[in-house]
């Protein structure tokens, strides 16, 4: 009888064993808890094994992840390699039509990208800096080469070019990266002026300004004047953010730095504005578009500024430092001309001041001296000015002239 009950037991547990893995793969984490709670030791059984089961699933799509990982890390080098190799490669003499300059933004950017990303995972060897931004150099450069001509130009803008390639490294601490994007922007400016002047971001200005005190190249300098001398006059908007910013007295410290034709250059960009706003202040308001264009001259400040004594004193010091590094007398009447414009404003402010006195009495020497010379000029707008000049600033005129 004992053995007979020993045979039934065998048997029970037999067949719930073979029940019980019938049906294993089929449980859901619900149904194993739900055992635990009414099985007993069995149920605990069921649950680790259905962890079991979770951890290694995920421990497999971890695998696949870190292999997908690497397959798109090796295709991102792949394509690095593969533009860099086709960037130093191509021959870019027949592009001139502006269905290449999309693709030429395109390029630039993704290189300008790949340069971000590599400074930002550690610090490039002197051989890497080198590749990289040779090919952003030659890009860029390309993208200069394509705007010259007006088409390309308005395509470059309407493909964003200023917001994607532009703005964005404009303040890039590699020089020659600031020195092709400004020849960059230049370049747009001379070829499409007004639609430039358009869509360029003010916030541009202060960028240019930071440069053009901070960056030690004299050329980068010099492609600032003139950018500065194609997007200023006729933008009152522009001319308003520069005043805000102190950009005339941020401008005149850095004359020391420039050579002689920068320095002209600048004067000349303050002679268009200056002439400019003096224009619209005398001009005669007849309509409602003449009044709401004086207003808006008006709230530039640029007369009113004029009458500050460090803005006077920095501008005459300036065409005094030009007259001394000049290499040739061709922008005589240039200074001579500003001069005048300026004189209703600095007079007041500059009177009795030594320094603007020494600067007449030895233009009134000069023209004295050089009878040649003044015999080719207006000389009686030479002397209403310089006697105007040596009557308010007390300096006794020359009787040779």
């Amino acid at each position: 009888m004992a053995f007979a009950y020993f045979l039934l037991c065998i048997l029970f547990t037999c067949v719930r064993c073979n029940i019980d893995t019938a049906g294993e793969g089929k449980r859901s984490p619900l149904s194993v808890v739900k055992n635990k709670e009414g099985d007993g030791d069995w149920g605990e059984r069921d649950t680790e094994q259905a962890c079991e089961r979770e951890r290694h699933i995920k421990r497999r799509k971890g695998r696949r992840i870190e292999i997908r990982n690497r397959i798109n890390i090796r295709g991102i080098n792949q394509a690095e390699d593969s533009l860099l190799e086709r960037t130093s490669e191509r021959n870019f003499d027949n592009l001139t039509s502006s269905p290449h300059v999309t693709k030429e933004i395109e390029e630039a950017e993704l290189l300008l990208a790949l340069a971000e990303k590599k400074l930002g995972e550690r610090i490039p060897s002197m051989e890497e800096n080198v590749a990289i931004y040779d090919n952003i150099v030659n890009k860029l450069s390309q993208l200069e080469r394509l705007c010259m001509e007006t088409e390309n130009t308005h395509a470059f803008l309407d493909a964003r070019g200023l917001q994607r390639i532009i703005q964005p490294n404009l303040d890039s601490p590699v020089p020659i990266l600031r020195s092709n994007l400004l020849k960059l922007l230049k370049t747009l400016f001379t070829s499409a002026p007004v639609t430039t002047k358009t869509m360029v971001a003010p916030k541009i200005l202060d960028r240019m300004l930071v440069i053009f005190e901070d960056d030690p190249y004299g050329a980068n300098k010099a492609t600032i004047v003139d950018i500065f001398r194609l997007w200023l006059p006729d933008n009152p908007e522009i001319q308003r953010r520069l005043v805000n910013s102190k950009g005339l007295e941020r401008m005149h410290q850095q004359v020391p730095k420039l050579n002689g034709s920068v320095i002209n250059n600048m004067l000349g960009v303050f002679n268009l504005i200056l002439e400019e706003h003096v224009d619209v202040h005398n001009m005669v308001a007849d309509s409602s578009g003449d009044r709401k264009k004086k207003k808006t001259y008006q709230r530039v400040g640029f007369l009113d500024k004029m009458t500050a004594p460090e803005v006077c004193r920095g501008l005459l010091q300036t065409m005094q430092f030009y007259w001394n590094v000049r290499q040739s007398d061709d922008n005589v009447l240039h200074v001579l001309g500003l001069l005048r414009n300026v004189e209703p404003f600095c007079l007041t402010a500059e009177k009795g001041a030594g320094t603007a006195a020494l600067f007449i009495d030895n233009l009134l020497t000069y023209f004295a001296g050089d009878k040649k010379f003044a015999s080719a000029l207006d000389v009686r707008k030479i002397r209403m000015i310089l006697q105007e000049y040596a009557n308010r600033l007390n300096v006794k005129p020359k009787d040779e002239f």
